[in-house]
C-alpha cells in the first residue's frame, strides 16, 4: 500500500475552496486520512496513491492549489533504491562477502594426544578435500571424512571431525597398546631424606628399619637381599615407607602494602577484529581511567540467523584506586605461616601431610618482617637404587 501526503493552499483568507473540496471528497466516498491544519490557509491530507489521479479533476475544479509533500510505500521503493544505488550495492556486496568468507575453512586444527604428527594428519585430510581455503559446501560430511581417515591410519582408535565457525577440528585418539613390562634389576629401597620412620610396608625384599627408627638420607630401608646365611638371593625390593621430615623456611612479609580496589565506575566498549587489528565500534569517545582493570568477552556476529566469522569483543574497564594499608606483626606472622605452607605444598607430593608448624625466630627491620618457620611433614621417603655389588653366591 502506497500513500501521498498533499498540502492544500487557499488563494486568500476569504477563499472557501478547501472546505468545498473536503465536502466534495466526502460526498464522493473518497477516504481521507491524517487531516492536519498547518495555518489558516494551509491543510495537510493523506490519500492513497490509487486515488490521486481520480482526485486531480476535483482539485482543479475547487480552485485551490496543491503539492505533493511526502511519498511512501512500495510503489516508490524502486525510485528510492535507484537514488541510493551505490549504498544498496555496497550493503549487498558486504553481506555477500561476509557469507562467502564465513563459508570458507580458514583453519584446520588437530586435537588430542597422538603419536602421529599433526602435519601428516592434515595431509591425509587434504587428500579427502578438507583443507584451508576450501568451501564448506564442497566438503564431504564430517562422518565420511572421519571414516576415510580412520581407514588410512590403523594406529588410530577413533577420529572425529567437527566445525566451529570457519575452523575445522580433527579429534584424534590413539589405540592403547599394552605396555611392555621390563624386568627390574635387583635393587634396594633407600631413604630420600633424614627422617623418623612412621610406617613401612614391604611387598618384596627385607625390611631393615621399623617405625620410630631414625634414618639418614641414602640409608637402606628395604633391602633387595633375601634369604638366610646359606641361601641368599638378589631381588628388586618393593614397598612403601613414610616418615617425618623437617624443613626450615624463611618468609619475608612487608608491613606496608598497596592494593588496587574497584570504585564501581566502569566504561563499556565494543571491538570488531579485522586482519589482526581491533576496530572500536562503540565507546570511542570515552576517556580512559588512569588506573583500570579490564574484563574482555568474545561474542559472535549473527545476521538473519547466519553466524559470520567476525569475532566481536565486548570490553568493560573498571576504575581502580590504590589503597595503602599497614599490617600488624600478628597479621604478618599469620601471612608468613600460610605462605610457608603454600610454598611447601607446591614442592611436596600430593600424599604429604603437614603435621606441625613452629615459629623459630622473628625479626622486623626496614618495613619488613623476617620469620623463620620449622615445619614437620609426614611423606614418602623412598627411592630405588640398583645393587651394584652382586658377588653373592645363591
Amino acid at each position: 500500500m502506497s500513500h501521498l501526503q498533499l498540502e492544500l493552499t487557499k488563494r486568500s483568507e476569504s477563499d472557501k475552496s478547501i472546505e468545498a473540496l473536503l465536502t466534495t471528497l466526502t460526498q464522493n466516498g473518497i477516504p481521507l486520512h491524517a487531516i492536519k491544519p498547518q495555518t489558516d490557509d494551509k491543510l495537510l491530507i493523506q490519500i492513497q496513491l490509487s486515488d490521486y489521479y481520480k482526485l486531480r479533476p476535483l482539485f482543479r475544479a475547487s480552485g485551490c492549489s496543491w503539492r505533493i509533500k511526502r511519498r511512501w510505500g512500495m510503489a516508490f521503493l524502486p525510485n528510492r533504491i535507484s537514488r541510493r544505488l551505490f549504498f544498496v550495492l555496497g550493503a549487498f556486496l558486504f553481506l555477500t562477502s561476509l557469507y562467502v568468507l564465513s563459508s570458507l575453512i580458514w583453519r584446520v586444527e588437530v586435537e588430542g594426544e597422538t603419536q602421529i604428527s599433526h602435519a601428516h594428519i592434515r595431509e591425509m585430510a587434504e587428500a579427502e578435500g578438507l583443507y584451508r581455503g576450501q568451501w564448506k559446501p564442497r566438503v564431504a560430511s564430517p562422518e565420511m571424512i572421519a571414516k576415510a581417515l580412520e581407514s588410512k591410519m590403523p594406529e588410530v582408535a577413533w577420529i572425529g571431525v567437527t566445525y566451529t565457525g570457519t575452523k575445522a577440528h580433527i579429534h584424534v585418539v590413539d589405540r592403547t597398546l599394552p605396555e611392555k613390562v621390563t624386568p627390574k634389576q635387583p635393587q634396594h629401597i633407600v631413604a630420600t631424606h633424614d627422617a623418623v620412620v612412621t610406617n613401612i610396608s614391604a611387598t618384596k625384599g627385607t625390611p631393615v628399619v621399623q617405625p620410630n627408627d631414625r634414618v639418614v638420607r641414602g640409608g637402606i630401608l628395604i633391602s633387595g637381599i633375601v634369604g638366610d646365611e646359606e641361601h641368599v638371593a638378589l631381588v628388586p625390593a618393593e614397598g612403601a615407607v613414610r616418615g617425618l621430615v623437617w624443613y626450615t623456611q624463611t618468609v619475608v612479609v612487608p608491613l606496608h602494602v598497596t592494593d588496587n580496589r574497584l570504585t564501581g565506575k566502569h566504561l563499556d566498549q565494543t571491538f570488531i577484529r579485522l586482519f589482526n587489528y581491533d576496530l572500536k565500534i562503540k565507546g570511542y569517545r570515552q576517556k580512559a581511567f588512569n588506573q583500570q582493570q579490564t574484563i574482555r568477552e568474545k561474542q559472535s556476529f549473527h545476521f538473519m540467523g547466519i553466524r559470520f566469522a567476525l569475532p566481536i569483543y565486548k570490553q568493560r574497564q573498571w576504575q581502580t584506586v590504590q589503597v595503602k594499608t599497614k599490617r600488624t606483626i600478628a597479621q604478618a606472622r599469620e601471612i608468613a605461616m600460610m605462605e610457608a605452607k603454600r610454598t611447601l605444598l607446591r614442592k611436596l607430593d600430593k600424599d604429604a601431610v603437614i603435621r606441625e608448624r613452629k615459629l623459630l625466630h622473628e625479626n622486623s627491620r626496614g618495613g619488613k618482617v623476617y620469620i623463620n618457620i620449622h615445619v614437620e611433614v609426614e611423606q614418602a621417603i623412598t627411592k630405588e637404587t640398583e645393587i651394584i655389588d652382586r658377588s653373592i653366591n645363591g
